[in-house]
């Protein structure tokens, strides 16, 4: 069973959306940091806050939580995950048909921006990588990525223009920053356009990665032309 997702409305139309992917169990409400953006009076924004089915992890039998895939198991040492492709594939085509519905809706795709965190970092940059539409990027933050042979027959489009942004705390024990870079290391291999941000922080969204997010929204999602700016 599916929680609905939470959806926040620009008041204006719609031009642009960002789908924002949780960690693992849901813990945080990332909805709750859009007027932290602080975004001009009428942006064109749809934020769009899914929720990844509730399941029991393999690592975890006693507890069934949000999760976006499963996990087999976890290495003491490296902290290296082995997880199921298939459950994070089938996550992926959810996210995908959230694409298709706001492409229906006529939101153009290089309007639209993948956010995850943590767990959800994983699925964001996954469905980036296998969706059939070129996005404006895809926002891995405090995340890992599979090895590449596990999904590259399900890249269907190389879209090498989209900006693959990863950010990752220098200090992150639960998803150490070794395992943030080896992602980033490998899409820069395979010829995708990587932005790479470190912070002084563990395994959360520190100010200055809020701010970031904020000034990347205004970059490639916002008119600056048309809007009003807000004022305090």
């Amino acid at each position: 069973m599916r929680k609905k997702s939470i959806i926040i409305e620009p008041i204006t139309q719609a031009r642009s959306c960002v789908i924002w992917l949780h960690g693992l169990g849901a813990r945080r409400d990332f909805s709750k940091l859009v007027p932290e953006f602080d975004l001009p009076i009428n942006h064109s924004i749809r934020f769009i806050f899914p929720f990844a089915e509730i399941n029991s992890l393999t690592i975890n039998k006693s507890e069934s939580i949000h999760s976006w895939y499963d996990i087999k198991s976890v290495c003491n040492t490296t902290m290296v995950r082995e997880i199921d492709i298939t459950s994070a594939l089938y996550s992926c085509a959810y996210i995908h048909s959230i694409i298709d519905q706001q492409i229906k809706l006529g939101i153009l795709p290089h309007n639209i921006i993948l956010i995850g965190f943590s767990q959800g970092a994983l699925i964001a940059g996954l469905s980036s990588l296998t969706t059939k539409h070129a996005l404006a990027a895809s926002m891995i933050i405090s995340g890992y990525l599979p090895e590449w042979s596990l999904f590259a027959r399900n890249i269907q489009i190389p879209h090498k223009h989209t900006n693959y942004i990863c950010m990752h705390g220098m200090q992150d024990t639960i998803i150490p920053i070794k395992l943030g870079t080896i992602a980033k290391d490998m899409l820069i291999q395979h010829g995708y356009n990587v932005t790479w941000h470190t912070y002084e922080t563990g395994h959360e969204l520190c100010f200055d990665a809020i701010q970031k997010i904020r000034s990347i929204l205004a970059e490639k999602l916002i008119d600056i032309s048309t809007l009003q700016i807000n004022s305090h």
